[in-house]
């Protein structure tokens, strides 16, 4: 559909200008830390229009400064109204490379603040790379007057066609954003994902802030945070929400992490696993990531593309089935799959590092794991090893351990008693006792490394802890901090569901800086 100038600017005057605003959200916690606003045409006769259709216009006839302005100040309106509520987050907006040429756009900016009701303090403007970026052009002295007033720049589409490192003005900025066209690869491309990764190494190298565009499932958030990413937008947090729309729709979810509101948020019941089927099989083998299938009903190796082979330095299944993953299963690996179906049931992935030894040579391998079925009905394990990769950190040190942490965490006094367990060790856990020494197969290796932590501040090491099926083992990395409530020493233990299928590795405990306090009851 083509609109022509008049309908457009004829709509922005009857008030048929809408917005939409998509969140931002911290990988690690799953909390709204901003949202990008998005300019949609609610048209009386074709509904909503993407601004792909109707922008273009303004842009071509030099209107697209007043629109511009226009959006700037319902956002401004919208931030205040947040933090009227508490909620205090920033707010991204577009701009076209047009405001960078305009000698008044920084002057008008000021302006907007008092009749919006708040102040530009927080306001991100989203510059495209593709804008015109030259030392002698308007956009460089105006460039320098946004940031003057305080505003927060952000490169756009980054590396999506264009060469960035060679325009200037580039320290200017603060933030940069990895475009979804990148991001939705990730999974299954090894370029796109070492691609993701460059651009997070050389943003954290420059001070900026890295946001990842696209997200839209489990096992690419599992990825990005391996990476180090820490914050992201796309479909798995929402869909763009209705400007009227927002607080009702943060009063429903925002008190909730995201994988504490995709996993508990709603009544209903697990939805159904997914049939692989032979048409999704065929797109595995194509992909440049290992990818393989355990049947856990069989207790079996079902399939592996020819990438997964390549990094096990196998032929084929038969021979590394018989190599490296008898049929003569130790108890361990045979009561850790047991586990992973009943965590896998209800849908969702599961990340964990490993080390494998294809032909004894160690590989450690980060993977993302999630359940399917086959088409006979029996439970697939389907996993995605990306080999190098590793979890970017351990716990940072003060860091609350709250509620929406995805991963099982307690704080534990000297004696092993439990002062404190997030939701999730509730949900692994179906009864874990006060003290967790015994809920421990082997207590006198979890006091023991308990007391490691208390002398040299951190460590990791591998536990085996009982839930009400089973002994799961876990990959433990422990913190020293202090009880609040008491003032003494503590340690907050984060778990990790990873067991090395092909021999279980351990890491000794090295010294950290003690951290000044653990937040929470």
């Amino acid at each position: 559909m083509v609109y022509s100038l008049s309908e457009v600017v004829n709509g922005m005057r009857h008030g048929q200008l809408r917005l939409a605003l998509e969140p931002q959200v911290h990988l690690e916690t799953g909390q709204i830390i901003g949202f990008e606003c998005l300019s949609r045409w609610a048209h009386p006769r074709d509904g909503l229009v993407s601004p792909a259709l109707f922008l273009p216009q303004l842009e071509r006839h030099g209107l697209i400064g007043q629109l511009t302005l226009v959006i700037i100040e319902r956002a401004l309106s919208i931030r205040s109204r947040l933090r009227e509520r508490g909620l205090d987050v920033a707010i991204s907006v577009n701009i076209s490379s047009q405001s960078l040429l305009d000698w008044n756009f920084p002057a008008d900016l000021l302006r907007l603040p008092r009749a919006a009701g708040g102040d530009l303090q927080g306001l991100t403007l989203e510059i495209t790379e593709s804008a015109e970026l030259s030392d002698d052009s308007l956009s460089g002295e105006c460039i320098r007057a946004l940031k003057s007033l305080g505003l927060r720049l952000s490169l756009d589409d980054f590396w999506t066609g264009y060469s960035s490192l060679s325009k200037p003005h580039l320290d200017a900025f603060d933030e940069v954003k990895i475009d979804y066209q990148l991001t939705r690869h990730i999974e299954d491309d090894k370029i796109a994902l070492a691609g993701v990764s460059s651009i997070h190494t050389f943003a954290r190298m420059l001070g900026w802030r890295c946001v990842v565009e696209g997200i839209e499932n489990l096992q690419s958030v599992s990825l990005l945070r391996a990476l180090g990413c820490s914050v992201g937008q796309g479909y798995l947090f929402a869909h763009p929400i209705d400007e009227d729309d927002l607080e009702a729709w943060l009063d429903a979810r925002a008190p909730k992490g995201y994988l504490e509101f995709l996993h508990q948020g709603s009544a209903a019941p697990p939805p159904a696993l997914p049939l692989l089927d032979e048409l999704q099989i065929a797109s595995h083998s194509r992909s440049s990531v290992p990818i393989w299938l355990f049947d856990i009903d069989r207790m079996k190796m079902h399939w592996a593309n020819p990438t997964a082979l390549r990094l096990w330095m196998a032929e084929d299944v038969a021979e590394f089935t018989a190599r490296d993953f008898s049929t003569d299963m130790s108890d361990a690996i045979y009561q850790r799959l047991l586990s992973l179906r009943e965590l896998l049931r209800s849908g969702g992935t599961i990340a964990e590092q490993w080390t494998i030894y294809p032909r004894g040579a160690p590989k450690q391998v980060y993977s993302v794991m999630k359940a399917s079925l086959s088409m006979d009905g029996h439970f697939l394990l389907e996993v995605r090893g990306y080999e190098g990769i590793g979890p970017a950190a351990a716990m940072p040190s003060g860091t609350p351990t709250a509620d929406t942490l995805p991963n099982p965490s307690l704080a534990v006094h000297e004696d092993g008693r439990i002062y404190w367990r997030n939701a999730a060790t509730s949900r692994t856990f179906a009864r874990l006792g006060d003290c967790l020494f015994d809920a421990c197969t082997s207590p006198a290796d979890a006091a023991g490394f308990v007391s490691d932590i208390l002398r040299h501040g951190s460590g990791t090491t591998d536990l085996r802890i009982r839930n009400h099926r089973c002994s799961i083992p876990f990959r433990v990395e422990g913190l020293r901090v202090r009880d609040p409530s008491t003032g003494k020493k503590a340690v907050v233990l984060t778990l990790t569901q990873a067991c090395d299928i092909y021999g279980c590795s351990h890491r000794t405990s090295q010294a950290a800086p003690e951290a000044a306090s653990l937040a929470g009851p």
